[in-house]
């Protein structure tokens, strides 16, 4: 294992990489079978080779959010195929971003896991809570996640805390034990003659969570030497995932099989980043190095029919299906009492004889109505939902003889950016002088005009594409948008910059 190191060493050191560490850890008997604390040879103390990185804290990016996905499925509050919000989002001054700084819409928990999507995972932690998964953290072993939820906030998810990789491996381990193992088998892990946990608790995640949790992170695209692996029959099938510190100062990546969990780290012990150093470029390939030198196994957990059930959802959403949902199948869910709502999106509305307008009792004979169900997002979701699934179909809008006299609330017109409460930067030209930002908002019907206001003065009308370049001065203001229907959206922003 050491000499798969050494291979990386010189290329990695190239992009000012300087250390690694690593620990294999065997199911059938609970031993750590391997670890490599760092690169063992003398050098000056800015290459920190010293430094045992497994016991050391440090920041683990993406690399605990199967333990959130896990903890939810287990308590009922997440379906595998329910679809998760993914739009810009505000919160104070957090505002978390993708990696690839895109945004789906809304995408399924199990794929917002698979490719470890940041903005999903927010929304995910906040409906759990943050202290919840703190006390969850904790009872899995994490020793170094000891503050409270103010001093984590929602970046928990996204490595705001740091950890131990022996700690790391530990909980991944009692995942893969919960299913590999009798319930009176005492989960053990030894790792040095003074770190023997004989513990009688192995988890409280059931094997139902645990099972589902692992078979999401099959789906991981593996990196470009492996992204062909399953062509072959010496395949084998890994449970994955990869974390990327703030900074890029560590790349994390952590896999496991019924017979064997790795991880490795890979940075710098002194705290330098690099812009290459990324969980999926750095950490990964000498994950599945190291997996590729260990006893193959085609083996796979096995499924724990008797802690699993199926739940009937809608197809469109993944939630319990609602008695709007036409097309509904089943999913795979623990046994447990599912405290997901049913689905939020179908909903019947009424059309004209024609089944191209909506109308209302006011404006329509009640016999000249067609019902009929739609599937339909909320406004900012449905604008980059409608982006990646042509199958989409926008609700029809009103009948401009039903537009005069609707007293229902509208929902066609949502802020991209700013949210309420945003703190805006204003960028400077090369003269010093200030520029402007660029505010969006997204229409249900693009086509619509829609007039903008700054602080109740008229600045501009956009249609199509609604983005409108804003330069205001220090302090709070109001934004406020208007379409040509009447409908109004309203939030507040603080501009941060000194004048």
């Amino acid at each position: 294992i050491y000499e798969i190191l050494l291979r990386y060493k010189d290329e990695y050191k190239s992009n000012n990489i300087k250390n690694i560490a690593l620990m294999v850890y065997r199911l059938s008997d609970g031993k750590v079978v391997a670890y490599i604390g760092n690169y063992k040879e003398q050098s000056n103390r800015n290459e920190a080779h010293f430094v045992n990185i497994i016991e050391s804290k440090r920041s683990g990016g993406s690399i605990l959010k199967p333990f959130l996905y896990a903890t939810m499925l287990n308590e009922g509050e997440l379906i595998a195929d329910m679809l998760i919000p993914d739009v810009p989002m505000q919160i104070g001054s957090f505002s978390p971003k993708n990696f690839n700084r895109g945004y789906d819409g809304a995408v399924r928990a199990h794929i917002a896991l698979a490719r470890s999507l940041n903005v999903p995972s927010v929304k995910m932690l906040q409906w759990y809570g943050i202290q919840r998964f703190i006390d969850n953290l904790k009872q899995l072993g994490f020793t170094t996640i000891n503050h409270s939820q103010d001093y984590y906030g929602l970046s928990l998810i996204l490595g705001g805390c740091e950890i131990k990789m022996s700690e790391l491996v530990k909980a991944y381990a009692k995942m893969a034990w919960k299913l590999t193992h009798k319930p009176d088998d005492n989960f053990r892990f030894s790792y040095l003659s003074d770190k023997i946990d004989d513990s009688q608790n192995n988890t409280f995640l059931g094997k139902g969570a645990c099972w589902l949790t692992l078979n999401a992170m099959l789906d991981v695209e593996r990196p470009e030497n492996e992204r062909y692996w399953y062509f072959f029959d010496t395949k084998q099938k890994i449970a994955w995932k990869t974390g990327t510190s703030f900074a890029f100062r560590d790349a994390w990546a952590v896999g496991l099989n019924p017979e064997y969990v790795v991880a490795v780290w890979v940075g710098n012990a002194t705290g330098e980043g690099s812009a290459e150093l990324t969980g999926i470029k750095k950490a990964a390939p000498i994950l599945f190095d190291v997996f590729s030198i260990l006893p193959h196994t085609n083996k796979w957990f096995a499924t724990p029919y008797d802690d699993l059930q199926l739940v009937e959802t809608c197809k469109q959403s993944g939630y319990p299906a609602s008695i709007w949902c036409a097309d509904k199948t089943k999913s795979l869910t623990p046994k447990t009492s599912i405290k997901v709502k049913v689905c939020p999106y179908h909903r019947e509305y009424f059309l004209d004889s024609t089944a191209t307008y909506r109308v209302h009792s006011d404006c329509e004979s009640v016999q000249n109505m067609i019902k009929k169900v739609f599937f339909v997002l909320p406004p900012t979701m449905e604008f980059y939902y409608r982006k990646h699934n042509a199958w989409y179909k926008v609700l029809p809008p009103y009948r401009s003889d039903c537009e005069q006299t609707l007293t229902d609330v509208k929902q066609n017109i949502d802020f991209v950016y700013p949210q309420q409460f945003t703190n805006v930067l204003i960028p400077r030209n090369l003269d010093g002088t200030l520029s402007s930002t660029l505010f969006e908002v997204s229409h249900r019907f693009p086509s619509t005009i829609v007039y903008w206001y700054l602080d109740g003065k008229f600045i501009g009308q956009t249609q199509n594409k609604h983005q409108m370049p804003i330069n205001a001065k220090m302090g709070k203001h109001t934004i406020t948008v208007q379409d040509e229907f009447g409908e109004t959206k309203q939030v507040e922003f603080n501009v941060v910059n000194e004048p």
